[in-house]
């Protein structure tokens, strides 16, 4: 139940380091080639010496699962992909902590930039609703890709080679209680260009806020809905598309969305 220390030289092949409760600290180096470790537990843990390990011939070379948290201290010479699926992972002090030319893997888990900089090839959202913080210092993730149902939240500096659709990264990405967009730099930052749902200026492609009860008298499309207040939305009969699966719950009124039409996303079977 308390606070371990190993030392010395670690090699493996295909192992896992757990910590079941208080924290567990890794001086040594650790090696292995061809192979892969897992940072596993609901206790903390530390990792002050060099990885040197990957890639497997499947998977992450570096996995982040259970609920405690994991830090990196030491520049690291990983070969492949990293999987956070649970807890948080915490790349600090100087050096390039994860491997640049593979992708970071979301799976449920947090990683969070507390020293350098740090970049990886590629930002894969495949489950869950992982926080992804760049720090001060910043975090560069290359291209986004996401699997349906899977929500990333970004603060700190992060920057990323994809683009906005429709004024967004997309309706499964914040920054804080807005949605993201990609800003000046290409760093994801908070979207601030609402236009609200009922407005006679509104447009299919907005993305659209609501303060007020909203009683639909038609059928409506656009791109994303922030509710920041009001007791909610009528739909009545009507449908309410949101082209971007987008829909942000922003209000500390209680309140939802009712009626007897249909809320959905691009197509009736897309996933909100």
């Amino acid at each position: 139940g308390g606070n371990n220390t190993l030392t010395g030289n670690i090699t493996l092949l295909g192992a896992t380091l757990r910590s079941n409760a208080g924290v567990l600290r890794v001086g040594g180096p650790i090696s292995g080639g061809a192979t892969s470790l897992t940072l596993d537990g609901p206790g903390d843990g530390i990792i002050d010496g060099v990885i040197t390990v990957g890639p497997p011939a499947l998977g992450d070379t570096l996995s982040k699962n259970g609920s405690g948290t994991w830090t990196l201290s030491s520049p690291n010479s990983l070969s492949g992909s990293t999987g956070a699926n649970g807890g948080t992972l915490i790349l600090a002090a100087a050096g390039q902590k994860l491997d640049s030319s593979s992708p970071l893997n979301m799976g449920g888990g947090n990683v969070r930039v507390t020293g350098a900089t740090q970049s990886v090839n590629g930002l894969n959202l495949l489950s869950g609703g992982g926080i992804v913080d760049g720090g001060a210092a910043g975090l560069t993730v290359g291209a986004i890709a996401r699997a349906p149902g899977a929500t990333v939240q970004f603060t700190g500096a992060v920057t990323t080679s994809s683009t906005n659709t429709n004024g967004i990264l997309g309706g499964y990405a914040t920054v804080g209680s807005n949605w993201a967009t990609v800003g000046g730099g290409a760093q994801l930052v908070a979207f601030g260009g609402y236009n609200d749902l009922a407005s006679a200026t509104a447009v299919d492609t907005d993305n659209a806020n609501r303060s007020l009860f909203h009683l639909a008298t038609a059928s409506l499309i656009r791109n994303s809905l922030k509710i920041v207040g009001g007791p909610g939305i009528d739909l009545g009969a009507n449908r309410l598309q949101l082209t971007s699966g987008g829909l942000l719950y922003a209000s500390n009124i209680p309140g939802g969305i009712g009626g007897t039409g249909l809320l959905s996303g691009n197509t009736v079977s897309d996933d909100l």
